[in-house]
């Protein structure tokens, strides 16, 4: 019996086509890994803004770090908690101030990490897109 040997790049074309579509994969890959240094690049630029915007939050109901009677009456600073947010499409650990209502003895939700803690449905369309853009078939 015969064996035959198949050297790649001859004969119908086939070698060139696939080095084509591996060449086009490394591409899509190294875009991606861009894409992903990228995201990882401003994650703590994110994160900076993130804990401004809850401080200046938290100063505007509890008032000034020790200073005493600043904010709203009754309101003081309560710690901080292990918390999370959305940054693009990644949830990231962070240390969230804490607020509480001292005459009612309750804790005061701070809206902005409310609205940071939920994954936005812009970014969840737009990470649809690039899923399709990526894929050869649509995601649901």
């Amino acid at each position: 019996m015969k064996s035959m040997i198949r050297i790649p790049g001859r004969g119908n074309g086939e070698g060139s086509r696939e080095a084509k579509q591996v060449s086009e994969a490394e591409g899509m890959v190294a875009k991606l890994n861009v894409r992903v240094e990228l995201i990882q690049a401003l994650i703590p630029l994110g994160l900076e803004a993130v804990e401004h915007t809850l401080q200046r939050e938290v100063t505007a109901l509890a008032g000034e770090r020790y200073v005493r009677g600043g904010g709203q009456a009754g309101h003081a600073r309560w710690g901080t908690q292990a918390g999370s947010v959305y940054l693009s499409d990644q949830r990231v650990s962070i240390e969230v101030p804490r607020v509480r209502d001292t005459l009612r003895n309750q804790e005061i939700p701070l809206a902005t990490y409310q609205s940071l803690r939920a994954p936005r449905r812009a970014e969840e369309a737009a990470l649809r897109k690039v899923l399709n853009g990526l894929s050869c078939r649509a995601t649901p």
